[in-house]
């Protein structure tokens, strides 16, 4: 199979790196460079990076819907297009190219969690169980017919490891529809529509942990999904303080309130209380909390805010 490969984040490479063990890919299509870090230097996306290992022809359009884009696409002649979180929504015109059809990897046991942040929704959402849908796209937002559908269970996996694992089970899910398409045996189920839900960008006001409105379930459930944006964060007197990881507790905590006991952290909630095991204070990297009280005071007699306006902080 002559593929063309759609991508962006890391998200997508091992599903790229699984193609290109049994298929050729002609064409990496990818986001153009953009800057990050301090010097705000133009870095190639992790799919671009992968592609230059393996010397893969690179495409990176502004607009992948415009006439040059479609005239680039046209010359490869592709048999079919592997999307896998590209970024950017592609039109009837990019769709009909390819010889069989246009196949996205998306992160959500569809018709749930249509849209750009399936994963992280789920787990804040509270579902048990998280998953891989492999699709034929069509002019909706992931609203085609669905061939392979592989799940994992959520537990109490972070964000990014659930990404990861997602991107690995992905990769399998994908060789087994191209290989289907190839042997003209493959079966697009079409979706349920009345089951179907969204899940738009998080944006980090999302990451506010209210314990006092907040079950021990839902803000450890928060903790876990916002760890891909920056962090699930408490206020107090309007400054971030980020918590990446916590565990339930037997202490008796009055909602919203801090206690330090033996160097570590404890946070009441709504119907419990839970230990915030690794903490982001301003202007410090992560750490492990029993580290920081090492040398260093958490302002324990502050009750945690609701608000979601921010004076400052991180």
């Amino acid at each position: 199979m002559k593929v063309i490969f759609f991508g962006t984040p890391d998200f997508a490479v091992p599903i790229l790196k699984d193609i290109v063990t049994k298929h050729e890919v002609s064409l990496v299509v990818t986001a153009p460079d953009r800057p990050k870090g301090r010097g705000k230097k133009l870095r190639p996306s992790p799919v671009k990076e992968f592609a230059l290992e393996k010397n893969i022809p690179i495409f990176q359009p502004e607009n992948i819907n415009d006439k040059p884009s479609l005239e680039r696409l046209a010359k490869e002649n592709g048999d079919v297009f592997v999307v896998a979180a590209y970024g950017f929504i592609l039109k009837p015109s990019v769709l009909e190219l390819p010889k069989y059809h246009c196949i996205n990897v998306h992160g959500s046991i569809l018709p749930k969690y249509r849209g750009a942040a399936p994963i992280e929704r789920a787990i804040i959402n509270g579902d048990e169980e998280i998953g891989i849908s492999i699709m034929k796209m069509e002019e909706g937002m992931d609203t085609g017919p669905v061939a392979k559908i592989v799940t994992t269970k959520v537990e109490e996996k972070s964000a990014s490891t659930l990404r990861r694992e997602l991107s690995f089970l992905g990769g399998e899910g994908i060789l087994e529809v191209l290989s289907g398409l190839e042997q003209g045996d493959v079966n697009f189920i079409p979706q349920e529509e009345s089951l179907a839900t969204y899940a738009p960008k998080i944006t980090k006001s999302e990451g506010q942990i209210r314990p006092k409105k907040e079950t021990t379930f839902q803000v450890l459930r928060k903790i876990q999904g916002m760890d891909t944006y920056g962090g699930a964060y408490i206020l107090l007197d309007g400054v971030k303080y980020k918590v990446f990881k916590g565990k339930s507790s037997l202490k008796n905590i009055k909602p919203g309130h801090i206690i330090e006991e033996d160097k570590r952290l404890f946070l009441g909630c709504k119907d419990g209380s839970i230990e915030l095991m690794i903490i982001q204070v301003p202007n410090k990297g992560r750490m492990d909390t029993k580290s920081y009280l090492l040398g260093n005071t958490f302002p324990t007699e502050l009750e945690v805010e609701e608000s979601y306006v921010l004076s400052n902080g991180l």
